[in-house]
């Protein structure tokens, strides 16, 4: 297997040090390809990075792109979460290969606002890859159990019940024969938040997965998790459901109920696995038994509730293993706890997406 090689840079100045040769950076990068790496690590410690000002970072890293025919890495930590986020942001609009962000080196952070400051710059440069850049002489972060530690407790809260009902479901689908190799699967109320971690962890799980969703403005979010299809919920014509329709979807994931559930039921495929985890439409069913005896289909509940013990740590063992999501901070925004009741609002009016985590302490 290939391991790429970057090289940390330097970042060339001129007039004794006070300005930024940008000139100087193309023969470098040149250079440093004939040698034989992979990419450049750009305005990391090497390259002084948090020395320049915000204008000399920005105008580095785009020559570097310029210049870097291989991959580019652009570190983008400052000491304010404004200024770092802006960075992480010019990283992505420049098309760098990654973003990698330190802890603010001067004024440290506690765990929640360090946790804020990382998941501000992750949101910034989506859907770049996003590195956190441990370095302890320079940041006092103290390396890999504090860094794990705080991403875990972010995952948990990012996580919650949500991510545990849409593993759940996974979990009780595979157990009624459910694999990627049986075809694909549909998620709905794709852009919530247990819709959200279904698709992250089911495409990660190797399988094809199709969102189901109203609103067409996140095409885009819903295949940066994952997705290989969206289909628009307009495009159903739920006045017209049939006992069994056209055979379809080796497994689904409602988060709907009511007619999308009585239309799944009719296209699952012979074998299938249909996990009803939610009610946003209705709590009503209206079906006939032919899914279930003409071609086997599985009707799994999925409670997160009452789960046993057993099964509950089995589930959350594998949310940090095989079903870990991959995007999750990317699908997850902060707010404050005075801001909940603008975020009742847009739940209210269906404008929410992914996950919510409230800072209670900030």
């Amino acid at each position: 297997m290939h391991h790429p090689l970057l090289a940390a840079a330097v970042t060339p100045l001129r007039d004794n040090g006070a300005a930024l040769d940008v000139d100087a950076i193309a023969p470098l990068v040149a250079h440093l390809e004939q040698g034989g790496v992979d990419g450049v690590f750009c305005c990391g410690t090497t390259g002084e990075g948090v020395l320049l000002s915000y204008e000399e970072r920005i105008r580095a890293a785009a020559a570097y792109r310029s210049a870097c025919g291989g991959s580019l890495i652009v570190h983008c930590g400052a000491q304010t979460t404004a200024e770092t986020a802006a960075l992480a942001a010019h990283a992505a609009s420049i098309g760098a290969d990654g973003a990698a962000v330190i802890a603010p080196p001067y004024y440290p952070l506690d765990d929640g606002d360090l946790v804020e400051h990382f998941v501000a710059a992750a949101h910034a440069c989506d859907p770049l890859p996003y590195y956190l850049y441990a370095f302890t002489a320079r940041s006092g972060l103290t390396g890999s159990d504090e860094l794990g530690r705080l991403g875990r407790a972010f995952d948990a809260m990012a996580l919650g019940t949500a991510g545990y009902t849409a593993a759940l479901a996974v979990e009780r689908m595979e157990q009624v024969g459910l694999k990627p190799a049986n075809g694909s699967v549909i998620v709905t109320g794709a852009t919530g938040g247990v819709g959200s971690v279904a698709v992250d962890i089911l495409a990660g799980a190797g399988y094809h997965v199709v969102a189901l969703t109203g609103k067409e403005a996140e095409t885009d979010y819903l295949k940066s998790l994952g997705a290989k299809e969206v289909m628009l919920r307009a495009s159903l014509d739920l006045s017209k459901i049939k006992p069994l329709d056209k055979a379809t979807w080796a497994g689904a994931v409602d988060n709907l109920g009511g007619d999308v559930l009585a239309w799944l039921a009719a296209t699952m495929q012979i074998g299938g696995a249909l996990a009803s985890i939610g009610l946003a439409a209705s709590h009503t069913l209206n079906t006939t038994v032919m899914p279930f005896i003409l071609r086997g289909v599985s009707l799994v509940g999925v409670d997160s509730v009452n789960t046993p013990m057993p099964l509950r740590q089995k589930v959350w063992k594998r949310l940090a293993q095989d079903l870990k999501p991959k995007h999750l901070a990317a699908m997850t925004s902060t707010v404050q706890l005075q801001e909940l009741p603008g975020v009742f609002d847009k739940i209210l009016k269906a404008q929410m997406r992914g996950r919510t985590v409230v800072a209670v302490g900030g």
